[in-house]
């Protein structure tokens, strides 16, 4: 939700541009910080993810689990050949969730080796290491003032062209709105 409340002005500082995400992450913040219930609000920011193997940082996405689904009950229909029958499909979309959950337990029991699809990493240490080097010899990091030569007119902080006070006026407008049932999404 944190980067919900920077990303809303990014995209009002951003103007006709990014209205509609602008909107879009005050609606967000609206709902978590004054329409839902707690538990409600607790639900919906944790809700967008999914964690199958337990652990910290084993979090996936929600559509990404839908396409690993989708990919398995695709390869049982593949498996079906010539026998493919609507009453088969839904037999098979229907037992999906059980016939994998049973497969892992086997798999685990009989301690067989699946796979993750996570490609194994090269260490990037020396890689590193040499970056750090050359940004070092350049006193990349003990440059005063940095600006950008070929873009004069380059603004460093996105937020600076932003009224504050429009913005409050802004989002209790749209706080009104909601209120009222109508939200311009």
């Amino acid at each position: 939700m944190r980067h919900y409340k920077y990303l809303m002005l990014l995209c009002k500082a951003d103007g006709s541009h990014s209205t509609k995400y602008a909107l879009e992450c005050l609606h967000q913040l609206l709902l978590v910080n004054g329409v839902m219930s707690k538990k409600d609000a607790e639900v919906f920011i944790w809700n967008r993810s999914v964690n199958n193997h337990g652990g910290m940082g084993m979090n996936i996405p929600l559509d990404l689990e839908v396409e690993h689904s989708n990919n398995y009950v695709k390869q049982g229909i593949r498996n079906l050949g010539a026998n493919v029958t609507e009453s088969a499909v839904t037999r098979i979309s229907r037992a999906e969730k059980a016939v994998r959950g049973v497969i892992n337990k086997v798999d685990r029991g009989l301690h067989c080796a699946v796979s993750s699809g996570k490609h194994s990493e090269r260490s990037q240490k020396s890689d590193l290491e040499m970056i750090l080097k050359n940004l070092q010899e350049r006193n990349i990091f003990e440059t005063e003032e940095r600006h950008y030569g070929h873009f004069p007119n380059f603004q460093r902080d996105p937020i600076l062209s932003l009224d504050m006070s429009q913005m409050y006026k802004w989002i209790e407008d749209h706080k009104n709105k909601f209120a009222s049932g109508l939200k311009a999404r």
